[in-house]
């Protein structure tokens, strides 16, 4: 089964789990859980990778915590939706927006309700042909690198 990284705690506690809901014209949501794929080539998830390729920092300019991490796997009844394609937020229900946005804002809450998260592979896209402003990094700007948000805790099996 697939393997996942989140930063941020060394354990999961359901009681920090909160509910997605929408944040008005911004790319991602409240709530919900993170995490990048493990694999062989990238043991540490393609988070750890963006973070240390960008120098990230917080908003306090600390440096992101390396050892602070817990691994885990979806239950094999976990139902993700996986978009691979700019395309596939086509029909994908979206945010209204007060004025045009240079990207999409997808309505979380209403995905929450037929997912139990969504799991974003932008590096399976073909980028040869892509333009600036074009393509799923752009459509979803902010998202960074392959990412997993979690919409439903139950669904987390963590591993030793």
């Amino acid at each position: 089964m697939q393997e996942y990284i989140h930063y941020g705690n060394k354990e999961f506690k359901e009681e920090l789990f909160r509910p997605i809901k929408n944040i008005e014209n911004f790319v991602k949501p409240n709530g919900g859980l993170w995490a990048s794929r493990i694999t062989k080539e990238r043991p540490y998830g393609d988070w750890r990778e963006w973070v240390d390729a960008e120098h990230f920092s917080n908003e306090f300019g600390e440096k992101y915590a390396r050892d602070n991490f817990f691994k885990f796997q979806l239950k094999k009844d976990a139902n993700i939706l996986i978009i691979k394609r700019a395309e596939e937020l086509l029909a994908l229900p979206k945010m209204g927006a007060i004025f045009p946005l240079p990207f999409v804002v997808l309505d979380f809450e209403k995905l929450a309700k037929e997912y139990d998260g969504i799991e974003v592979l932008m590096s399976e896209e073909d980028k040869l042909d892509l333009e600036i402003g074009k393509g799923l990094y752009w459509e979803l700007y902010g998202w960074d690198c392959d990412s997993l948000l979690v919409f439903n805790k139950d669904i987390v099996e963590v591993l030793e």
